[in-house]
């Protein structure tokens, strides 16, 4: 068998004997026809807005207007929606100040090429755009505390504006359930304190905070309360297929229009799993998969398919390097590293060129990158999650955690347990292994049980 899977612009053909394919996995969302062309589908969300006015009207009399657009690391079509939310705005009020705010939460900053791809060189030369930093406190303005009791801190220019709409795509994301909606607000302009404090080892290990799960959220939680804080009054989101062609678009509220690109979406993107102790996936090649950090989101998509004990292989260009230099270089500093022979030098988040010095392969009992419910993995500095022993016996046991050992004999066998029946990434796996395989088509991800693609 034969099968094209994206990887950066390209496409990396993969060939593996027909016997040894359990399965090649894709959702209904590929075979979905929505009948009209893109600008249409967004046209008719314009014009038909859930439990809002339409946005001309709300352009009345606001002087000052923000729109929120994703950063280079999304796939939004914004040469579609932007012209589409401009000349709304424009046709309720010709005289708004608009400025356009991309939202790069903690990512590195969008360069002027990037917003020229982006935006097509009429927006990028006319419009007023600005990037959002989020270690710059000029910046930012404080809203109050967030439900999960972290501060929260978004850019002004959202904040201060007299009318704030945003641009954006819905798919199931791996811990707030569905991207789009409230997430341009927390974490797309907020400060860097204020995203650690959602994005926390304690709430993405929280069973709730599941692909395609929005109920009880706490991650969810958190944006919502920041997104109503900020004032956001409009969204234009819409849903993609593989080939990141428009295929569904919700304008509106920012609930209830979201809702209801989340429930549009949730019939259309699963796929049952077919268990295997190979797996292959991608994040969809560009631009979900400029680095590693992003590349997680397909990660988790294959965990839902593996075996125990199983191999993930994850195709993702990483031009862009890790990724997350915030929390990635600390780790690296403090470990053993070896020189892997296949590794090349990487763009850390600030441009800069980062060494290719990897974590030395972990010896038999130590713990092992986790794909699994209980640990994610992603950008965890803010809140560990605490061990056994911690939970425990509370001071004695971070004293021992501190001192790199567990509280006692019975936790330390657990712990070791559970980190050898973890799946592992192919990196440290130099074994043949004659047993079967699956594929997992682009954008792969799983809602609760289920396989689902198209992450975010």
């Amino acid at each position: 068998m034969k099968i094209e899977l994206p990887y950066g612009r390209e496409k990396l053909a993969l060939e593996i004997e027909d016997a040894r394919v359990r399965g090649v996995l894709r959702s209904r969302i590929e075979e979905y026809d929505p009948g009209v062309g893109q600008e249409e589908l967004v046209r008719q969300a314009l014009q038909n807005p859930v439990a809002s006015a339409p946005l001309r009207a709300l352009a009345r009399g606001k002087k000052h207007v923000t729109v929120i657009a994703s950063d280079h690391t999304r796939p939004v079509p914004s040469r579609i929606l932007m012209p589409a939310l401009l000349s709304e705005i424009r046709r309720g009020n010709p005289e708004a100040e608009i400025t356009i705010l991309i939202a790069t939460g903690c990512h590195r900053s969008t360069t002027r090429e990037e917003l020229r791809e982006k935006f097509g060189d009429e927006i990028a030369q006319r419009e007023n755009i600005v990037v959002h930093d989020c270690d710059d406190a000029s910046m930012l303005t404080p809203l109050g505390t967030l439900p999960s009791g972290g501060e929260c801190r978004v850019n002004r220019l959202a904040a201060k504006a007299d009318l704030l709409v945003s641009e954006g795509f819905i798919e199931p994301h791996f811990f707030a359930g569905f991207s789009g909606g409230r997430k341009s607000v927390l974490p797309g302009v907020a400060a860097r304190e204020s995203v650690l404090a959602n994005h926390c080892a304690e709430f993405i290990a929280d069973p709730r905070a599941r692909a395609g799960s929005l109920n009880g959220n706490p991650i969810h939680r958190d944006m919502v309360w920041a997104a109503e804080k900020a004032g956001l009054r409009f969204i234009l989101n819409v849903v993609l297929n593989a080939q990141k062609h428009i295929i569904h678009a919700v304008a509106g509220d920012f609930v209830k229009a979201h809702e209801a690109g989340c429930r549009f979406l949730d019939g259309q993107c699963e796929a049952a799993p077919a268990p295997a102790d190979i797996v292959v996936t991608t994040n969809g090649g560009y631009p979900l998969d400029q680095n590693i950090y992003q590349a997680v989101k397909g990660m988790t998509a294959a965990e839902a398919t593996v075996n125990h004990g199983g191999v993930i292989v994850m195709l993702a260009k990483s031009n862009d390097g890790h990724g997350g230099e915030a929390f990635c270089r600390p780790a690296l500093s403090s470990a053993p590293t070896c020189r892997h022979p296949r590794a090349r030098p990487g763009r850390d988040e600030t441009g800069s060129v980062a060494g290719a010095d990897l974590p030395a392969r972990p010896q038999e009992g130590e713990d092992r990158l986790s794909f699994g419910r209980g640990r994610q993995p992603g950008p965890q500095p803010a809140h560990a999650p605490r061990s056994h022993a911690e939970r425990s016996h509370g001071a004695r046991g971070r004293a021992a955690r501190a001192k790199g050992r567990p509280r006692d004999r019975h936790t330390g066998r657990r712990e070791r347990h559970r980190a050898l029946k973890r799946p592992r990434p192919l990196l440290w796996n130099d074994r043949t292994n004659e047993n079967d395989e699956a594929l997992l088509r682009p954008h792969g991800g799983h809602h609760r049980r289920r396989l689902q693609t198209r992450f975010s």
